[in-house]
């Protein structure tokens, strides 16, 4: 029974297409194509869903975090500091940060490895660096 209400959660999800706006507050929720509201706008800003019905929000209080189509938080993505944004898919994955380490999740929102890492680039080629017991050292001088 357990199985047959997530797959009838996950289907309606999948053949409900929602639509991000914006209120006349400038916040950010989701329509559907009738114009319903079918999650209310609170966020900073939404992006679209993606095929695997995960979307990244933008929250006042958590920051970027994904959400799916009943608006449940699915994960947080790193934060990239230096652009005030979240971390892209890359070769269908994307790094995630929690308690301080850096891990990468897929486009369904699973994690795939596990936080480790103090240090993470994005995967190209199949490849990511990534480092543990890093110190970082600023060595800019004058």
């Amino acid at each position: 029974m357990l199985v047959s209400i997530m797959l009838f959660l996950f289907v309606g999800c999948s053949e409900q297409k929602l639509i991000p706006y914006e209120d006349e507050n400038g916040l950010s929720g989701y329509k559907d194509p009738n114009g319903r509201v079918v999650i209310a706008p609170k966020y900073i800003f939404a992006e679209e869903f993606s095929k695997y019905v995960i979307a990244p929000v933008c929250d006042e209080i958590r920051g970027w975090i994904y959400i799916d189509c009943h608006d449940n938080f699915v994960i947080k993505p790193y934060y990239i500091k230096n652009n005030n944004d979240y971390d892209r898919f890359s070769e269908g994955l994307a790094r995630y940060e929690e308690d301080g380490k850096i891990g990468f999740f897929n486009e369904k929102g699973a994690i795939v490895i596990e936080a480790k890492y103090e240090f993470a680039s994005p995967f190209k080629n199949g490849l990511a660096a990534v480092g543990k017991n890093v110190e970082f050292v600023n060595n800019r001088t004058g």
